[in-house]
């Protein structure tokens, strides 16, 4: 693996770790919100919306990286 691609593969991880543990503002009070919404619509026993809620989670996890 050449430097370059190195470099690039570890600000990733990098990047990757600081939105996951909440150290990025912009995306803790998102992910926040969004699984207060999960955690509400499973004990409200509404599964589907929760699921749905869990889907959309995760794709605007992994449109933030």
């Amino acid at each position: 693996m050449s430097v370059k691609k190195l470099i690039k593969k570890t600000n990733l991880i990098a990047k990757r770790f600081f939105i996951l543990s909440g150290a990025v503002p912009q995306y803790r009070g998102i992910a926040n919100q969004e699984h207060k919404e999960i955690i509400y619509y499973i004990e409200s026993g509404d599964f589907k919306k929760a699921s749905e809620s869990m889907l959309t989670h995760l794709k605007n996890a992994k449109e933030s990286m």
